[in-house]
């Protein structure tokens, strides 16, 4: 693969990573509640938390939205933001689980 496209490939990668990182924080934002709960039996502040969370399941997806932007991709972004949520709402259960704040 040239080094043009590598760099297009990691660009699109870096750029949907920031996407991801938005919608996370966004579907948060419609679990306030949950998330009130967590924090309130943590020594962390709800910024702090979001932003662990967010870190988190950004890098838990970072070499499938390396893959999404390859020739002969075994991935797409969509697929790659479907994933997110769904490792965001796995880890968001865990927290609810481990805190009580079912």
């Amino acid at each position: 693969m040239s080094s043009l496209t590598e760099k297009a490939a990691q660009n699109n990668a870096e750029a949907l990573l920031i996407e991801v990182a938005r919608m996370i924080l966004e579907e948060l934002q419609k679990r306030e509640e949950a998330v009130q709960r967590i924090v309130s039996q943590l020594a962390i502040s709800e910024v702090e938390y979001k932003r662990a969370i967010t870190a988190e399941v950004v890098k838990g997806i970072a070499i499938e939205a390396h893959y999404a932007f390859l020739p002969n991709a075994p991935c797409t972004p969509s697929i790659v933001k479907d994933k997110a949520l769904r490792v965001l709402l796995k880890k968001l259960g865990r927290d609810q689980r481990i805190y009580g704040a079912t």
